[in-house]
Formats: C-alpha cells, sequence, structure tokens
C-alpha cells in the first residue's frame, strides 16, 4: 500500500512539475510578446530587433559580409527612415489559445496571428501575418518571416524548421 502511495505521489509530482514548466514558458513568451508589442507601440526599434534570434541576425550578417553589429545599426536605421513616413495606426498579435509546438529537434514554437494596419500618406494598408515565436536556449525570439530569403536563413540556422508550414501573409487596402 505504502508502495503503491508513493508510485501515486510521484506520478503526480512529475505531472505537476511539467505543468509547471509548461505555465512558465507561457509565461516567458506571454513577457517577450508583450514587450514586442509595447516597443512596436513606441517605435523602439533597438528593443524590437533586440527580440530577433542572434542566429538569424548573424547568419544574416555573415551573407552580407557584415558584422552583427553593422547589421543591426544599419536595419534600424532604416527601420526609422521608413516609420517616419508610415503610421502604425494598430498593431495586434494574437495571443490567445496558444499551442506551443516543437520541431523535430526539440525547438519549441509558435506562430503568434499578427495584424498591422498602417497609415501610408493617407492610405491605410492592413497586413494579417503570423509572427514566429520561438524558444532559443532559455529566451523566447520573435522572427518575421515574410520572404523566401528570410524563411531560407531561418532554416538554415534552425534545421529543424525545414518540414515545418508557414502560415500564409495577406496584405489589403482598407481606403
Amino acid at each position: 500500500m505504502l508502495k503503491r502511495f508513493s508510485l501515486a505521489l510521484a506520478v503526480v509530482s512529475v505531472s505537476l512539475g511539467h505543468a509547471s514548466a509548461e505555465n512558465s514558458d507561457h509565461a516567458a513568451l506571454m513577457e517577450t510578446v508583450a514587450a514586442f508589442k509595447i516597443a512596436m507601440g513606441v517605435g523602439d526599434i533597438d528593443t524590437v530587433m533586440s527580440l530577433v534570434p542572434e542566429k538569424v541576425f548573424g547568419q544574416m550578417a555573415n551573407e552580407m559580409e557584415l558584422t552583427p553589429e553593422h547589421l543591426t545599426s544599419l536595419v534600424v536605421e532604416q527601420m526609422k527612415t521608413v516609420l517616419a513616413d508610415v503610421n502604425i495606426v494598430e498593431f495586434d498579435m494574437q495571443t490567445t489559445e496558444l499551442s506551443i509546438e516543437e520541431t523535430s529537434n526539440g525547438i519549441a514554437y509558435v506562430f503568434l496571428p499578427t495584424r498591422t494596419v498602417v497609415d501610408v500618406q493617407g492610405t491605410k494598408v492592413e497586413a494579417k501575418s503570423h509572427t514566429l515565436a520561438l524558444r532559443d536556449g532559455k529566451e523566447w525570439r520573435l522572427v518575421r518571416v515574410e520572404d523566401s530569403i528570410q524563411l531560407r536563413v531561418l532554416r538554415d540556422v534552425y534545421p529543424g524548421f525545414a518540414e515545418i508550414k508557414f502560415p500564409k501573409n495577406t496584405i489589403k487596402l482598407l481606403n
């Protein structure tokens, strides 16, 4: 009887530990998403860029024969120039009903439905896409994969994403 009780207690402890780890992982993901949303809302491109996986940026820099720091500064300056002419009207990442998946080589990830409405010289444009959140080590990172080059770089750095199908993005004029 004591053995069965001990075994049952061990099973419950492992289950609770697993649930606690999942809750902790989900909370860490929500913190990363919240930081990204705030940064986008105030145009803090430095913070937005800091949430991109270093491995992805390193690979891109390597292919362009730049240092990651130089590429980061170029991208930040380019984004500031673009955002000077573009007004972000709405930005939201859906974080309800998320299911964290894993690649075949154990990288946790989730696609976050993302909606952005921008005003470009009086014309409103809505983009519906998906932001890839992936756990790189202990940190959650966010990647926008909007073209084949970005997808290739991501898959070069994280080969487990080779078998993952990425959702389609849409863009439409609102007025």
